[in-house]
């Protein structure tokens, strides 16, 4: 598939809703993570309704600035001028999308106005660079699977990469409670 505006158009016209499921999955998936007893069906759905309109507000800005950062990186190509401006663009892209997993970890499990969310979220990610590396690499091999693998774990890959991002930012939750929520 081509990049071309319009698949960007449609991709985030369908991604829209993909970041309050992403939070309600989190969500589960950190009730995992603490041993809490629970149904599934009904702890993602309560996760989904809990956190629907949070989690737009945070998830399409970040989303919107993704997508302009993509189409700028297209852009970049097409006008050979303009190569220079590859590194800078991908740097934002990688930090927007660090952002948007950290913010939507927070969502998840704590109840924090947008604007905090979101200095928060900056905050972490400069705090430990070591847990947004393996963020990172989390996601960008989820990716890589998803767009490489063709078998049946295509189906299992975002769970098992917000379970592995949660478990991650175990200490990160514990720093929240302690410094940031008292």
């Amino acid at each position: 598939m081509e990049l071309k505006f319009y698949n960007l158009f449609i991709f985030f016209i369908s991604s829209v809703l993909l970041g309050p499921a992403l939070v309600a999955l989190i969500s589960f998936n950190n009730k995992v993570i603490s041993d809490e007893h629970f149904g599934v069906t009904k702890s993602f759905f309560q996760g989904y309704k809990k956190n629907f309109f949070i989690s737009l507000k945070v998830w399409v800005p970040l989303l919107i600035i993704a997508f302009v950062i993509i189409f700028d990186i297209k852009l970049c190509f097409v006008n050979s001028k303009f190569l220079f401006l590859i590194i800078p663009l991908t740097i934002m892209l990688v930090i927007n999308i660090l952002l948007m997993s950290y913010s939507l970890m927070i969502i998840s499990k704590y109840t924090i106005n947008t604007i905090d969310t979101l200095k928060l979220s900056f905050y972490l990610l400069i705090k430990n660079p070591f847990t947004s590396i393996i963020n990172l690499v989390i996601i960008l091999l989820s990716i890589f699977i998803l767009i490489n693998s063709k078998s049946i774990i295509t189906l299992f890959t975002v769970s098992i990469s917000c379970f592995l991002i949660a478990k991650n930012m175990k200490h990160v939750f514990f720093f929240i409670e302690n410094t940031y929520l008292k």
